[in-house]
């Protein structure tokens, strides 16, 4: 049964994105509605795929008509270029590209002793460059996903990306795996690309390497994946929602579903916008490969329903979190973080109401894959 502040909901989200559009490029959408910064003003590209994923959630994207599908698609598919010293066919906002060129320039010293330090495996502390490398990435997975969920494909094939059987477990045996929500990002990524940017045969053939190397990660005990034994929740949950995205994209199955529901029915949820929708995003795909405990399930997610509602502004959607917008976006801040809603905060917390709709037997919403 769904309460009042449900009911209206496409509209509600409708009517924050009408807010947010700029007012002369209808692609563009502004962070939030009140109190965004000038960095804020300048990005464009997340906010942008963030806007089109509101869209297809309520299903307003099925209502436009296809010469404006076409025109977003190309909209953001003309933020796919060269740069000298990014990978080839990254989609890149230049705001991002000029916040971290500065802050590379004002911390080159620092950044020069976390290189040396990380190249003597005396630290694995990251510089900005690193960060920039990742932002990057992550926009770029970002942008693709978003086009290949509505029917559409980046113009120009993304390479950056190991494609051998040996480069991509040196890759995946490189990352961090005792803070998997960075390996697990980083898997996703690889995922993504592998699915959307192969041909046939060599994507099925690396979807099974893949798949393989997840056995070198996953903890027994916990059903987790993870290499570190003593690990807190949120990075347990986080992690593996990050690496549940990457098996949706190449269509393999969680290891262990029965223990991870298990897990997320023992403990209490966080209120911040990116810890509930990666709690229910993993009992979301574990449910639709299992029915253990499905009532408990069910009833489990009616109650995250309140601390959802906790983040809701009447007939304007969500925000990042309770009682303010979201501030930061990859190091930069975008909002000065009043209490209004703001275009993460809505896309997240919808698409958390999507899938326990969904789980619930209703077709109302689209759910999107990440």
């Amino acid at each position: 049964m769904k309460e009042d502040w449900e009911l209206n909901l496409k509209n509600d989200v409708e009517n924050l994105l009408n807010l947010l559009r700029d007012k002369t490029n209808k692609f563009k959408f502004s962070p939030t509605t009140m109190g965004v910064t000038e960095l804020g003003n300048e990005l464009t590209l997340g906010f942008s795929c963030y806007a089109l994923k509101c869209h297809y959630m309520t299903g307003f994207w099925g209502k436009l008509d296809n010469k404006t599908q076409k025109e977003w698609s190309n909209y953001i598919n003309s933020f796919q270029q060269n740069q000298d010293g990014l990978p080839n066919n990254s989609y890149i906002d230049h705001s991002l590209l000029n916040f971290y060129s500065t802050k590379i320039n004002n911390y080159s010293v620092k950044n020069l002793i976390k290189k040396i330090l990380k190249f003597l495996k005396i630290s694995d502390r990251r510089t900005s460059e690193d960060y920039f490398i990742d932002s990057i990435r992550a926009e770029s997975k970002q942008a693709i996903s978003t086009l290949y969920q509505v029917g559409f494909s980046n113009d120009k094939k993304y390479n950056d990306f190991p494609k051998t059987e040996s480069s991509i477990n040196t890759y995946l045996n490189s990352l961090n795996w005792n803070k998997p929500w960075n390996a697990g990002a980083q898997y996703s990524a690889l995922c993504v690309f592998t699915s959307t940017q192969l041909e046939t045969n060599q994507k099925e053939e690396n979807e099974i390497i893949l798949y393989n190397f997840l056995d070198k990660v996953l903890n027994n005990k916990t059903g987790f994946y993870h290499t570190n034994s003593t690990i807190n929740q949120n990075e347990k949950i986080n992690g593996a929602m990050k690496v549940i995205t990457g098996l949706h994209w190449i269509n393999k199955p969680i290891h262990k579903p029965e223990q991870i529901i298990d897990f997320c029915l023992s403990i209490s949820p966080e209120s911040e916008g990116c810890d509930i929708v990666d709690l229910v995003y993993v009992l979301y795909r574990s449910c639709t490969q299992s029915n253990y405990k499905k009532s408990e399930v069910i009833n489990y997610l009616n109650s995250l329903k309140k601390i959802i509602k906790a983040n809701y502004h009447n007939g304007l959607g969500f925000s990042y979190y309770k009682d303010k917008s979201q501030v930061e976006y990859y190091g930069m801040q975008i909002t000065k973080g009043l209490n209004y809603p703001d275009i993460h905060g809505t896309t997240l917390l919808l698409w958390a109401l999507t899938m326990i709709y969904s789980i619930q037997g209703s077709s109302e919403f689209n759910v999107i894959k990440p």
